[in-house]
């Protein structure tokens, strides 16, 4: 039995595949990534240590940190069978592989159609499911929406991937900076895209009880300090930011 060769992206039949559907301007929106509304998304807040948790930490390290974490939920796309354009006898895609070589594709949605679409030259090239059978029956340009029909339907399985967590754009932190006698230095900063915004970061020096204990506060954060020394600090966040 002839074996079929994988086709790699050769560039000229790429060329001649783009061409076919309908050139390379780009005219209509790109693709877009499908999530699944059915399932949680949103965002998530993580703190480090969590509220009320007994934690010690030295001069220089974090008492404690809040980011916003959003939560994106995709699925990716494996092939069952071979991609084939009868018209090229070229195999579009192996039954397996997608760009680079790589197992898995984003499942994406055909424009307003809503047809479960994978790409491998993300905008210009991908296979599409007409009617969403469970087979892709077409290849599309992805940039104009001209389609082309595939030799036969290619099988395909839908796979759930974990879902991906990106940082918000603001963070907020705070340090143990040390004790001077009685009193204890703590710093509040509040970073935008990973850089300080120097507007919003203060050094504060707090008074201890007699003690040595103390509650600080600061934009409605409440940190309940049970030990302070020029080495370490043993404290409990008692209150988030308001």
């Amino acid at each position: 039995m002839r074996k079929i060769k994988f086709f790699g992206l050769t560039l000229g039949i790429i060329t001649i595949v783009v061409m076919g559907l309908g050139g390379c301007t780009s005219s209509i929106p790109p693709l877009e990534i499908y999530h699944d509304t059915t399932k949680k998304t949103g965002s998530e807040v993580i703190r480090t240590p969590q509220l009320n948790e007994v934690k010690t930490v030295e001069i220089g390290e974090n008492i404690y940190q809040k980011i916003n974490l959003y939560i994106h939920d995709t699925h990716t796309v494996t092939l069952l069978e071979p991609a084939i354009l009868s018209s090229f006898g070229s195999v579009i895609i192996n039954g397996s592989k997608f760009k680079d070589g790589s197992d898995s594709a984003l499942l994406r949605k055909w424009y307003k159609d809503n047809w479960n679409t994978a790409c491998y030259i993300t905008g210009y090239a991908c296979v599409v499911d007409i009617g969403n059978t469970g087979s892709f029956t077409h290849i599309g340009n992805g940039s104009t929406g001209a389609l082309l029909e595939l030799n036969k339907p290619s099988k395909y399985k839908i796979i759930p991937t974990p879902p991906t967590y990106n940082e918000d754009s603001f963070k907020y932190q705070v340090l143990y900076q040390g004790r001077i006698g009685n009193k204890i230095k703590i710093s509040f900063r509040e970073f935008k895209d990973d850089m300080a915004r120097l507007a919003f970061t203060q050094d504060i020096e707090y008074e201890l009880d007699k003690n040595g204990e103390t509650i600080v506060g600061f934009k409605g954060l409440r940190i309940k300090v049970i030990k302070a020394t020029n080495i370490n600090i043993t404290y409990s966040v008692i209150q988030d930011y308001n």
